[in-house]
């Protein structure tokens, strides 16, 4: 049996300078998430809290990072999460 390779698009290298943070600021608010990678090059990424769940396919781990961060702002806007990055400019994904 033989498996496709898959090639991901390269990231710029400031992307990942705040996933840690990202991550854990998200957990600290109570706000779950999953980053989970898929074999025809994209990442499905979800959003699941308190209030309401969304998810998205995107082509990058650094935009799979971006979304959740966008997302949660959006979704949780009185959370310490989207207080912490209140004046970030969202770039919303297409799905």
């Amino acid at each position: 049996m033989h498996f496709p390779t898959a090639a991901f698009a390269p990231e710029p290298d400031q992307v990942h300078l705040e996933v840690e943070s990202i991550i854990d600021e998200l957990y600290g608010s109570h706000i779950g998430g999953s980053i989970e990678w898929i074999w025809d090059s994209r990442f499905f990424v979800s959003l699941i809290g308190r209030k309401q769940a969304d998810s998205a396919g995107l082509e990058t781990v650094g935009k799979a990072i971006e979304w959740l961060r966008d997302t949660a702002r959006l979704l949780y806007p009185e959370s310490r999460f989207a207080k912490k990055y209140r004046g970030l400019v969202t770039v919303m994904v297409a799905r």
